[in-house]
């Protein structure tokens, strides 16, 4: 049986696209591998899971919108 992939859309302004793109490039410096998007988030995901108040600060609703 095949892998199958869901694709999903996320909105992110420039300056976080920019960032992204360079911790993507980090990355693949580090693990002298291809890096993706996905890659990148996850491990800052990862990386803050270990910050638990950093987490919910950034996952807190935004007034104003």
């Amino acid at each position: 049986m095949g892998i199958i992939v869901v694709v999903e859309i996320i909105s992110v302004t420039d300056d976080v696209w920019e960032e992204l793109l360079i911790l993507a490039s980090k990355l693949q410096l580090m693990l002298g591998r291809r890096v993706d998007f996905n890659d990148a988030i996850r491990y800052l995901l990862l990386k803050e899971s270990r910050r638990p108040e950093l987490l919910e600060r950034a996952t807190r609703p935004v007034g104003g919108l």
